[in-house]
């Protein structure tokens, strides 16, 4: 958003000595990021804070130990990628305001964030940190309606997952709390992240729900659908559970070796944290994406789906016992999908 010579410090061209050295894209980056922050009043640290204090719960895809490591050392010159991921986290945990120039900073914090992600996807490799920064970006776009800007933004992001393994990621075998755990377990949890972005796009594009009866009676598709396809793959049966915040903060699976991992598909599983329900709640859309996709709409394919769906939704009902708020995102998907299914529904299928 600034050309170099708003970027840097007057004293940085003055001195020639400054002309020698050198410039790289992380350092660019890095002071732009600087530059954004300063212009807007925040502090690395408070962002940092607030978005653990809060996103983080419900979107747990960066681990906060190895975070915050790469933080202490960020004003000296951080990678271009971190760089953007923090500034995704301090986009996203701003909040509308009844103040018009508030709200207008805000925007205007929000194009430069997206500006700033586009350049530096253009010109460094794909990494962890910039699928990160994407996903944050792109639920932030669709909580603030801007559906086109966040298919788009979440499209990026799984080209980049895709290019760097994200998309094949299985849970770790490596010794629990170890860099490589840590490597494996964040990135499982930044793909769910991913994934689950992703199908809030389909189900906003192709107005599944609105679908469902014309699927039933006529047995064909929407345009919409085949025009808005998802950017990942389908969710498979055998895709193992990501890790909830705690978990992935702290290096400990309650107990559990990696090997003896859940996977996605294990739906009657107490215990299982709102984030894998979540995860749960998208593979069962999934099923019934995938049954409409394919014309299999039959009572044979459909109606154990829906059952599945408000088995899960109880499940999750009887889990919280009070503790609605950690599971609002899961129990929101789970009620949304049961209520429009099974009211879609030709009564003699019901």
């Amino acid at each position: 958003m600034n050309s170099l010579s708003e970027v840097f410090p007057p004293e940085f061209s003055a001195d020639p000595k400054s002309l020698q050295l050198p410039t790289t894209i992380d350092s660019i980056v890095h002071s732009q990021v600087c530059h954004i922050f300063r212009a807007d009043g925040k502090y690395v640290d408070a962002v940092a804070a607030r978005y653990f204090q809060g996103v983080h719960n419900w979107l747990p895809i960066v681990a906060r130990r190895r975070f915050l490591e790469r933080l202490a050392h960020f004003q000296h010159i951080s990678s271009a990628d971190f760089s953007i991921l923090l500034l995704a986290m301090g986009l996203i945990t701003q909040h509308p305001s009844l103040d018009p120039s508030t709200n207008q900073d805000r925007e205007v914090f929000y194009l430069a964030t997206k500006t700033m992600f586009a350049k530096v996807q253009a010109f460094i490799p794909s990494s962890l940190c910039l699928v990160q920064a994407g996903v944050i970006l792109s639920f932030y776009e669709y909580a603030h309606g801007m559906i086109e800007a966040a298919y788009v933004t979440i499209g990026t992001c799984a080209r980049m997952a895709a290019a760097i393994g994200l998309n094949n990621k299985q849970c770790s075998v490596e010794l629990q709390g170890s860099e490589a755990w840590f490597d494996d377990e964040e990135a499982l949890c930044t793909w769910w992240g991913l994934v689950i972005c992703d199908r809030y796009s389909w189900k906003l594009h192709s107005n599944l729900f609105e679908l469902l009866l014309t699927a039933f009676r006529v047995v064909s598709l929407d345009p919409a659908i085949h025009g808005r396809p998802l950017a990942t793959r389908s969710i498979r049966e055998d895709d193992y559970l990501p890790l909830e915040a705690e978990g992935l903060e702290s290096g400990l699976v309650s107990s559990l070796e990696p090997t003896f991992r859940y996977f996605v598909s294990a739906t009657s599983l107490p215990g299982v944290g709102s984030f894998g329900r979540e995860a749960q709640a998208t593979y069962l859309l999934d099923k019934v994406r995938i049954a409409i996709e394919s014309g299999d709409t039959s009572h044979n394919t459909m109606y154990p789906i829906g059952r599945e769906l408000q088995s899960l939704l109880g499940t999750v009902m009887d889990q919280v016992a009070g503790k609605t708020k950690d599971f609002c995102g899961a129990i929101q998907m789970l009620i949304t999908y049961v209520l429009n299914f099974w009211s879609h529904i030709p009564s003699n299928l019901t």
